[in-house]
């Protein structure tokens, strides 16, 4: 009888036994497997060990790591959508028969590292399969599964597994107490015309949960909407979503039917080619790359000709969706990849080079190390790459050692293909790479540390907080990310010193919800100053909904917190904030805090509401605080502070006489009056107080009266030619 692995009896138990029995990801969800190495040991002259046997469904066919290395040996495994791993089972060591399974280390911690979540788990040593369920799944479209400890020692194998099968999730949106609120905060992103990218970006990252609600989004009522539903229902891959966008592929609205037609090539769609095709060949400029890339995915055979033509001559986004989706055309695109191959066209070999890793191509590895010995760096670098798509850890040394080349393409492709193999002892090479003198090298080599997890961390977050360019440190911040990042992570970004790394930092934190809010309210009352500084950015944009939370969080918060607080109260202007602002005009611990205080003030309140408390500043101790008072007293016309700022006039203090002058005006007290016209004849012919008389004549004009004009008059004469304009204008 042929023996059947134990998920697929489970699968097919009677519906009493289904209900307990748990349910595995499919096979068909994975994209790709990798690992940091694999022993060579041979069976009569058969590879015993290889990474695709992780995944094959039968316990009894095992990978191994290089006898060498047990610690820290890893494997990732990549999906072709967003996953919930719920738990681990696998058969541990080599499992064909005792004396294998004694020959091969077995894991007895294994660290998980998924969608920026990192879990550690302990593990007996027993021959049979074990279950390591985890309490809240895991999410993401990569898990990586590093071994940092190993039962028995390396022989054959450093460590060894027979097979591995991931828990599915049957209820996500129950196992994942976040995601209900993620979710809708995505949904309400992808309705907002201003932030609908963020929308977009986020939803493939939440999975199957997302496609219920983007499925009723397709109701046409609001056709920008519906045709960001569409693309994000490509994005996310679910065929269930098929026949509601096979109905939109024909829309009116051209958009719409735009987005259906490409979400369809992404599901690889094959009844819809012409559809697809006709948008194709009809279109132009950006919306011509938008079909290629449906054509593309799609995969289909007819669509060949045009795809390869494309690789060739085509424009970078239409060339970046050839490279990555010719596999999907199965041995087709080894036939026409061969005359490009042959191609004595420098342009035509190199393209053909940077996509043959892609496709079964028998000779493809030769084909390649032969491009590494051509003369011209362009076919050298386009060789790494499509070794970079092989991952074939047995080519690394020779990929290892174009790190030094003098061309700076090559090197960034030789970062490439390091971070494909991601062997760990080339991390430092990255890391050193990663400091090079090209940008583009920089930005390879920070992409490739992404590959090693935990142990890069420190060198990423090195380049994307202070690395020496923009390009570098997104690069970096992004390989941190690793598409769905921890919103610690994120929220670490916003003290980046690159504008565009901050604004990445903020996307991810704004995407989370109460969680992100959370995360931005204790980074602004606390964190660094920098992080603070690029939290109080998000909270900003996220208005008065914010306030009630924000004010909570400032009771608590350090004196050094506590300007930024109060520069997002005055930016929010909203009167609720005006006692916190109230308080710390009178108790701020320093001038700082006690100025951005009373700006704060004048912004929340009106003069009634913060005339006493602004007069009472006019005898802080520090000149600072003063001026604060005295300009916010002008701007709200606290008329009972007048007599307070009138032996300001001829105060020591330049800035504060200006501006007591200013407030005066705004006042217009005509107490004032005769201090101000006095003040003006003192400095008449005083040319370094040319400014000051141009704030009195204003000032004197706007109080105005019978007394005003002879000061008026006088000033048309003035030696300065803006006093004499300001009088002209305060006498119509």
């Amino acid at each position: 009888m042929l023996r059947k692995p134990l998920f697929l009896l489970l699968a097919a138990a009677p519906p009493a036994m289904a209900e307990t029995a748990p349910t595995f990801v499919p096979a068909t969800h994975v994209a790709d497997v990798a690992v940091s190495s694999t022993s060579d040991v041979r069976d009569g002259g058969r590879k015993r060990y290889d990474r695709r046997q992780l995944v094959d469904g039968r316990d009894w066919s095992p990978w191994g790591s290089r006898p060498d290395e047990t610690k820290g040996a890893w494997i990732r495994i990549d999906f072709d959508r967003t996953e919930y791993v719920g738990g681990l089972e696998f058969v541990p060591g080599d499992a064909r028969d005792g004396a294998a399974f004694s020959a091969c280390g077995r894991p007895a911690r294994l660290r998980l590292e998924m969608g920026g979540e990192t879990r550690t788990v302990e593990l007996r040593d027993r021959k049979f399969q074990q279950a390591v369920p985890l309490a809240t799944p895991l999410v993401g479209r990569s898990l990586r599964i590093v071994v940092e400890g190993v039962h028995g020692r390396g022989g054959d194998g450093g460590v060894c597994l027979s097979e591995l099968r991931l828990r599915a999730v049957p209820d996500a949106l129950a196992s994942r107490p976040d995601l209900a609120a993620r979710l809708q905060t995505a949904m309400d992103l992808l309705a907002d015309d201003q932030r609908a990218a963020r929308g977009l970006k986020m939803l493939p990252g939440l999975g199957a949960p997302a496609v219920p609600p983007l499925l009723a989004a397709l109701d046409g009522r609001n056709p920008n909407l519906a045709a960001r539903a569409a693309e994000a229902l490509g994005a996310l891959g679910d065929p269930s979503a098929a026949p509601a966008l096979a109905r939109l592929a024909t829309a009116r609205d051209a958009q719409l039917r735009a987005a259906a037609l490409w979400a369809l090539g992404a599901m690889r769609r094959a009844e819809h080619y012409d559809a697809i095709r006709g948008w194709y060949e009809r279109a132009g400029g950006e919306a011509r790359d938008r079909a290629l890339d449906a054509l593309a995915r799609l995969g289909d055979p007819r669509a060949l000709d045009v795809v390869i033509a494309e690789l060739v001559d085509g424009t970078a986004a239409r060339r970046a969706s050839v490279e990555a989706h010719l596999g999907a055309f199965g041995p087709e695109a080894v036939d026409a990849l061969r005359p490009l191959l042959d191609s004595d066209v420098p342009r035509e070999r190199a393209a053909a080079l940077r996509v043959v890793g892609t496709v079964d191509l028998p000779e493809a590895r030769e084909r390649l190390l032969a491009g590494l010995t051509d003369p011209r760096s362009e076919i050298r670098a386009a060789a790494l790459l499509g070794l970079a798509a092989r991952r074939d850890p047995q080519t690394r040394l020779l990929v290892a050692d174009r790190w030094r080349s003098r061309y700076g393409d090559e090197r960034a492709a030789a970062a490439t293909a390091l971070g494909a193999i991601a062997d760990p002892d080339d991390r430092e090479t990255l890391e050193l790479m990663s400091d090079d003198t090209s940008m583009i090298v920089r930005v390879a080599a920070a992409r490739a540390l992404g590959a090693y997890g935990a142990e890069a961390r420190p060198q990423l977050a090195r380049l994307a907080l202070g690395g020496p360019d923009g390009a570098t440190a997104r690069a970096a911040a992004e390989a941190l990310l690793a598409g769905d990042a921890s919103t610690a992570a994120a929220v670490r970004l916003l003290g980046s010193r690159h504008e565009e790394v901050r604004a990445l930092g903020g996307a991810v934190v704004g995407e989370r919800g109460g969680e992100g809010r959370a995360a931005l309210l204790a980074a602004v009352a606390g964190g660094d100053d920098r992080v603070r500084a690029g939290a109080a950015v998000e909270v900003r944009a996220l208005g008065p909904m914010i306030l009630p939370a924000l004010l909570a969080a400032a009771e608590g918060a350090p004196a050094a917190a506590q300007p930024e607080i109060l520069r997002i109260l005055e930016h929010m202007a909203d009167p609720r904030g005006r006692g916190l602002a109230r308080r710390l005009v009178a108790e701020g611990a320093d001038l700082t805090v006690r100025r951005a205080a009373v700006t704060a003030l004048a912004a929340c309140s009106d003069a009634a509401a913060a005339g006493e408390t602004l007069v009472a500043a006019l005898d802080d101790v520090a000149v600072e605080v003063r001026l604060a008072a005295v300009e916010a007293i002008g701007r709200l016309n606290v008329a009972e502070a007048a007599p307070r700022l009138v032996p300001l006039v001829d105060g020591e203090d330049a800035g504060l006489r200006r501006a007591a002058v200013v407030a005066l005006g705004r006042i217009r007290d005509a107490r004032a009056l005769d201090k101000l016209i006095s003040r003006y004849k003192a400095t008449r012919h005083d040319d370094r107080a040319a400014p000051l008389r141009e704030e009195l004549v204003v000032a004197i004009g706007r109080i105005g009266g019978r007394a005003s004009l002879p000061a008026l008059i006088d000033a048309m004469s003035d030696d300065d030619r803006e006093v004499r304009a300001a009088a002209e204008e305060a006498l119509r």
